[in-house]
């Protein structure tokens, strides 16, 4: 009984890596795609290229829209505009986050109340309707739905790392690093940062996701730019086309984008589960 478990655990663990593994290999073809798209041999996507509203076939993979343009095209530069979105507020709202968590957790006092007021404020407004009232206050474009996303991801990271640090900045090798002399950047860099770290990468790949996902809702509704053909964009102009589900249209129109973003969330999300899970071993 006892070898049967093992190998279970052993199946378990040896297929688990491979998803990860190959999780791994898809979110690399995407971000392949996004930063090499210019040299593929595919049609224009912001070009009208034959008839509206083709099938399938050799010539157009997933068809055209209503104006013609080819879509696989469009899916395939929208991976560029999703992921810029993505990385974007990864980067501005984890590490501004981090920054503002790792300040009010060592510091404390009035740092720490105003830091806590703020994530609670954040998190008590309803994230989507929020970023719906920014985006149309701010008007559509992909540098405000950055902001917005960011403006509501930073809190994540923050709340994370203040509770890191809190926890570790009464420890005696702190206390004792202190007594001798050690100023804040020395105790952050030497002891603060080799704990939060693995917390900042989570954090990171998880406002990706979030930002990406939030991204296309917001475009969906329309509230992107209107020539960005993101992901969401695309599936923005696929909906309002009149009576779309009472066509053959959408099979490939509607679904090829949700496809494109489907696979990326739950891909980046099984990697951001694997690093969550080695980091607390």
């Amino acid at each position: 009984m006892k070898k049967f478990l093992e190998s279970i655990k052993n199946i378990k663990k040896k297929y688990f890596n491979s998803l990860v593994t190959f999780c791994s290999i898809i979110i690399f073809i995407y971000v392949f795609i996004a930063i090499f798209y210019d040299l593929f041999p595919v049609i224009k996507y912001n070009l009208p290229s034959d008839d509206i509203l083709q099938a399938p076939s050799k010539k157009h993979l997933l068809g055209t829209d209503d104006l013609g343009m080819d879509i696989f095209s469009q899916l395939l530069y929208g991976t560029r505009i999703s992921l810029v979105v993505g990385v974007s507020c990864g980067i501005f709202a984890s590490i501004g986050g981090s920054i503002l968590g790792i300040l009010g957790g060592y510091k404390g006092k009035r740092i720490d109340k105003i830091l806590l007021s703020s994530i609670d404020v954040i998190n008590s407004l309803p994230q989507l309707p929020f970023m719906i009232v920014l985006g149309a206050v701010l008007g559509p474009s992909i540098k405000n739905i950055i902001f917005a996303i960011c403006l509501i991801s930073w809190t994540m990271p923050a709340r994370l790392i203040r509770s890191k640090v809190v926890k570790i900045k009464n420890q005696d090798y702190i206390k004792l690093a202190e007594k001798y002399g050690g100023g804040f950047f020395y105790i952050l860099y030497k002891h603060l940062f080799v704990e939060i770290y693995p917390i900042m990468i989570v954090t990171f790949i998880r406002i990706i996701n979030r930002a990406i996902v939030a991204e296309a809702g917001l475009a969906f509704l329309g509230l992107s730019d209107p020539l960005s053909k993101s992901w969401g964009m695309v599936l923005n102009r696929a909906i309002e086309f009149e009576n779309i589900f009472l066509t053959d249209y959408w099979k490939w129109w509607l679904i090829s984008p949700i496809l494109f973003l489907v696979v990326f969330v739950l891909s980046i999300s099984t990697i951001a589960r694997e690093i969550e899970k080695r980091s607390l071993l």
